[in-house]
């Protein structure tokens, strides 16, 4: 393992005019060194390697280009390394999502990912959109929902982990919810996205960020956005329901074919319950949600599901749609304030319900009480990346 004076002789050999087959060498010693955690520790102790890497990502030509990558992925999922990424780098990553013809776009997305996975690099990444002229959140929404958008052979799956990442921000959940620009309508078919959980996960993680905010509750859930339909159709099954439950449900969800699966991934699932537990924050948007017969769907969903924390997510929003308004006053949930002891509390109680539906499950011989990360949340490896 080398120490930092052997790293910075390593550093001599990233240097843009190195002869490629030395450069190999040392870029393929460097992609090891990030592989490791030994390896991530010595990387931190000289960021002199994470800029040498950075000043060859214009270097597009570069044989060895794909190794750059492979270390930077790695990189960037260290917390303590990735904050040293350049604004300058982060801007020309951008760009590349945007460009057609770009050959490591996936790369670039998976790096862009790993960096915004917390509030601080969402927001280092919103202040570099910010100071192009172009409107980039346009654009990146334009190149993801167009599939054949790259045409070297780019998926930009991992472009959805990264707009999910960014909507933390306020300024870029207010953009994908501007009337006028239906950015988030465009969005909204990826929810049943079968060929990528990575896409259809992001999207989904895109839109339970966006019912943050109640001030669009209304247009959410609006005719323009119908937005229910899209959370509630992937929860949904085979089952047949009576007329009068038949007649509350959204038409797209009445008489579904047979055959009809619900979303296969718990961690998605559970996203999915989650946006339509933050639609509820208001009166207006709890009446809508509980007139369109929400509670069918989560039912058989609650009866159906095998996975501990998905079913205690569902009965928390079966509980809540069933359960008397709140007392006046207390209308927006957004605006009740909860004391950090009571939040605690909460939260050693939710540690105990999921123990308890684990072992209900588990005696019933039919639980599923692997835990499994919520899709996006994440950091993205080389060995992900490139398997």
């Amino acid at each position: 393992m080398a120490d930092a004076s052997q790293l910075d002789e390593l550093v001599g050999f990233l240097s843009r005019g190195t002869p490629p087959q030395l450069q190999d060498v040392a870029l393929d010693y460097v992609v090891g060194l990030t592989g490791s955690a030994d390896g991530l520790k010595v990387l931190r102790s000289s960021h002199k390697c994470l800029f040498a890497l950075l000043d060859l990502l214009e270097m597009e030509k570069l044989p060895s280009m794909d190794l750059v990558f492979r270390a930077l992925v790695n990189i960037s999922a260290d917390g303590e390394l990735k904050s040293h990424m350049t604004s300058q780098s982060l801007e020309y990553l951008l760009t590349g999502l945007v460009r057609p013809d770009y050959t490591f776009a996936d790369g670039a997305c998976m790096i862009l990912s790993n960096v915004t996975r917390e509030e601080a690099g969402a927001r280092m990444l919103h202040d570099v959109m910010m100071k192009s002229p172009e409107d980039v959140m346009a654009a990146l929404v334009d190149a993801f929902c167009n599939v054949s958008f790259n045409t070297s052979k780019c998926t930009l799956d991992y472009m959805a982990t990264l707009l999910s990442n960014i909507t933390q921000v306020p300024a870029i959940r207010r953009k994908l919810t501007n009337k006028d620009q239906c950015l988030l309508q465009r969005l909204l078919p990826f929810t049943g996205y079968e060929k990528s959980k990575v896409r259809r996960g992001g999207v989904i993680g895109v839109i339970r960020n966006c019912c943050i905010d109640p001030a669009c509750h209304d247009w959410l859930l609006g005719k323009e956005v119908g937005l229910l339909t899209h959370l509630l159709l992937p929860l949904a099954g085979p089952e047949e329901f009576s007329d009068e439950e038949m007649d509350k449900l959204p038409v797209s969800l009445q008489l579904l074919e047979p055959d009809k699966t619900r979303e296969d991934d718990p961690s998605i699932r559970i996203m999915l319950i989650e946006a339509i537990m933050q639609l509820c924050a208001t009166k207006a948007g709890r009446d809508v949600i509980k007139s369109l017969g929400t509670y069918y769907i989560m039912r058989e969903l609650y009866s159906w599901e095998k996975d501990a924390e998905a079913r205690l997510t569902c009965r928390k929003l079966i509980d809540f749609l069933i359960s008397d308004e709140p007392e006046a006053g207390m209308e927006n949930l957004r605006e009740v304030s909860v004391p950090a002891e009571v939040q605690r509390d909460l939260e050693e109680q939710k540690k105990q319900e999921l123990k308890d539906m684990e072992e209900e499950l588990q005696a019933a011989g039919d639980g599923d009480t692997t835990a499994s990360a919520a899709a996006g949340t994440t950091n993205v490896t080389a060995t992900d990346a490139y398997a």
